[in-house]
Parts: C-alpha cells; structure tokens; sequence
C-alpha cells in the first residue's frame, strides 16, 4: 500500500512541472487578428462556412489564448442562423454566446477589443432573437452592446471599429419612428441622430 501511495506522489511529482509549464504566456487571453484569425474572419464574410469552420479549428489548436477566435465563431453563428432561417439552428446555437462572453470576459480588459468584442457578440444576437420574436432579450442584449460601446468610446477614442458600431447604433436610434421613441426611452440610456 505504501509503495502505491509512494508511485502516486511521485508520478504528481513528474506531472506537476509539465502542466505548470503549459500555464505559460502562450496559455494567456489575449486579443490578435493574427493571419489564421484573419483568414477564419474572410472565409466567415465569404459566407464558406465549412472552410471557415476548418480555419476556426485550426486557430484553436494553434492560438488557444486568442480571443479573437469566439467572436470570429460567434459572427459565423449569426450569419448561419440568419441564412438559413432555421428555428432549431437558432436556439442549438444560442447556446453559445454566454459560453463566449463569460471566455472573453476574462481576457486583458485593457484591450479595445475587450468590451468591442462583447458589444458585438449581443448585438448580434439582439438581431437574431428579433427575428426569432425574442423582442425583450433582444432590447436587453440592444442596452448593454450600446453600454458597452459607449464605455469602450470613452477609453479608446481612436479605435475605429468601435466608432463603426457606435455610429451604426446612433443611425439607428435616430431613425426609430416618432410612436416608438417611447420604447427607446425605456430601454434608457441611449441616443442617437442621423446627423
């Protein structure tokens, strides 16, 4: 008995250095539209879903800390649902997007990407829970991608993908029909001109 105690204490032994050697910087969250980030978000836009999906594999296994990766999947999620038009698809997939922004959450929040990434992720799914009658979740998702934009505005001035969907959400906002500027109000918060 004690010499299988004493195997097992020294196989912990062993095994202890190997996996504190992986909790390298390699390991770290981080934000990079590294090439193979860049090439999944191509093949995403080019509507390749199965060559995007191999590309997102891909840059799993190659850059585990990147967190540029869930989001990348998350946008390949509401362009499939939005294409395909398919209720269960919608919510097999729906899944995912608190799993994606509870890993993006714990990445560097000093990073622009930080609370963009967020921002776009719920606004995504406001779009898509719309279209699937979801109006309450989806105005909730609506409030806190503006929140998030507009903090992310205040501590990154100059990141212009932000002021991209800043200003698409102004537009919006702006746009929305005298009779239901009242739904706008209640969410709170929030304005926008087309100016």
């Amino acid at each position: 008995m004690t010499r299988s105690i004493d195997r097992l204490l020294m196989m912990i032994g062993l095994l202890l250095p190997c996996n504190m050697a992986r909790a390298t910087p390699d390991d770290a969250s981080y934000f990079a539209f590294s090439t193979v980030t860049k090439e999944a978000y191509q093949k995403t836009v080019s509507l390749r879903f199965g060559e995007a999906r191999s590309t997102l594999d891909l840059l799993k296994r190659q850059e585990p800390g990147n967190l540029m990766a869930p989001f990348v999947e998350n946008y390949l999620d509401f362009l499939t649902i939005f294409i395909n038009d398919d209720k269960s698809e919608y919510q097999r997939l729906a899944k995912n997007m608190e799993k994606r922004l509870e890993k993006i959450a714990r990445g560097p929040s000093n990073s622009p990407w930080y609370l963009y990434t967020q921002a776009e992720i719920r606004l995504q799914w406001a779009l898509t829970r719309s279209r699937y009658n979801d109006f309450l979740t989806s105005m909730s998702d609506i409030k806190q991608a503006y929140a998030l934009l507009e903090e992310n505005q205040r501590r990154f001035p100059d990141f212009i993908a932000n002021k991209k969907s800043l200003g698409i959400m102004h537009a919006m906002i702006g746009n929305v029909p005298e009779e239901y500027r009242w739904a706008v109000k209640a969410l709170g918060g929030m304005s926008g001109t087309m100016e």
